[in-house]
């Protein structure tokens, strides 16, 4: 039976995964993407479109996971609702940056710009529900009730990033094996960016 990649070795089974825990590799994951295309250099153009566009699928998945599942669980949570109603108008101006860094090329200085801003609302909005919302999940929901969330936000997920492929966990096992120093694939060698002129 597949193990959860954020678990490694406690024997928690991918159906059994918590929305907590699912919701962090998430974050974790898009944070990821977002680190490596703002490390990339002009040059790398081409890669810079691959990976924005496994970006862009991912927070479509996640943000449709989380209003469709996780927030209508806390809205009876009356001290984070109004963090939830925040959590919608952040998710809103996500897809919408998306949006627009979709029709602007790679490793131009407005794609960059865009990148950026995304990545700092990204940043604030996990910083957020993950200070605020996720303890008051915990607290009201408790651990079935997370775990039910979790299997229904595995489904969204994988509905919206594998229709008719392979299921998002095997791209969780994939990540967690590389993390690991598993995998035999080779990750892509890092480019500094150039230090900017004063």
């Amino acid at each position: 039976m597949d193990t959860f990649a954020g678990e490694e070795g406690n024997g928690t089974t991918m159906s059994e995964a918590s929305a907590l825990d699912l919701l962090k590799d998430d974050h974790e994951h898009i944070k990821e993407l977002l680190d490596e295309l703002d490390s990339m250099t002009a040059e790398e153009a081409d890669i810079q479109e691959g990976l924005f566009n496994q970006l862009a699928q991912l927070i479509q998945a996640h943000t449709e996971a989380e209003e469709k599942v996780f927030y209508p669980a806390l809205k009876p949570v009356t001290t984070v609702a109004a963090d939830v109603d925040e959590a919608f108008k952040d998710h809103k101006e996500w897809l919408r940056l998306v949006a627009a860094i979709s029709k602007l090329q790679p490793g131009k200085d407005a794609f960059r710009a865009r990148l950026a801003l995304l990545h700092k609302k990204v940043d604030e909005h996990v910083a957020m529900e993950e200070s605020e919302l996720f303890p008051a999940a915990e607290s009201a929901l408790g651990e079935q009730g997370l775990h039910n969330l979790g299997a229904q936000i595995q489904e969204i997920e994988n509905a919206v990033t594998h229709p008719t492929g392979t299921p998002k966990q095997s791209q969780r096992r994939a990540r967690a094996a590389r993390a690991a120093g598993q995998s035999k694939t080779p990750a892509r060698k890092r480019t500094r960016k150039p230090a900017r002129k004063a």
